[in-house]
């Protein structure tokens, strides 16, 4: 993920619902909603790597021949397969459901009675594994930074002013313990998420 908004890439055959549901994540999420009405476009543009993909099942309602929720979901598998995909549709069977976890959807949201909130919370989830894994990443890029200044100093001192190492190696530790408490409170205010009742059907594990 970048240091900018989250991209999410919706794809639904109605300009209406996907009007909507756009403006819903913007405005609650603060994120930028490129909008799709053909899994064949959203397929074209899958190179400008988006965060998410929030995608109807049905997406042939107008042209039979076009591709649906199910092989649009297929397909980005096999093109970028750690990509977070979260499908909806009002056929909720079972069969439909375990179809696409079979997939690998991240999620199936039903479009039922508060439809629009259960898919904002269902993405701002997903939005804060995001924002949690690119932290983590960051961190862990720091963390052998700081060991490889550290290996250098202590060459440097053992071998230039031995007699300072003893003081360097305590300061470190006591800065060491004060960046991990600091970075844990950090995290600790960052992964507050959003939550649902349930009403999103996850695979299971």
């Amino acid at each position: 993920m970048k240091n900018e908004k989250i991209t999410v890439f919706l794809v639904d055959d109605s300009e209406v619902a996907a009007e909507s549901l756009a403006e819903e994540l913007k405005n609650s999420l603060h994120c930028t909603v490129r909008k799709f009405y053909t899994a064949e476009d959203c397929l074209m543009h899958l190179g400008e790597h988006p965060d998410l993909v929030l995608a109807d099942y049905y997406l042939d309602a107008d042209y039979s021949k076009r591709m649906n929720g199910d092989q649009l979901l297929s397909k980005i598998r096999k093109e970028q397969p750690h990509l977070p995909v979260i499908m909806y549709s009002a056929r909720n069977t079972a069969e439909v459901v375990r179809r696409l976890m079979r997939l690998g959807a991240s999620a199936f949201v039903p479009k039922e009675k508060n439809f629009i909130r259960i898919v904002r919370n269902a993405v701002a989830r997903q939005v804060d594994k995001i924002r949690t894994e690119y932290a983590d990443t960051i961190a862990r890029r720091e963390i052998i930074t700081v060991c490889l200044l550290f290996i250098a100093a202590v060459f440097v001192l053992h071998w230039c002013l031995p007699e300072v190492l003893p003081y360097f190696m305590i300061a470190l530790y006591v800065v060491g313990c004060i960046w991990l408490f600091f970075g844990e409170r950090k995290k600790e205010r960052t992964t507050g998420g959003h939550s649902s009742n349930g009403h999103i059907i996850k695979p299971q594990n």
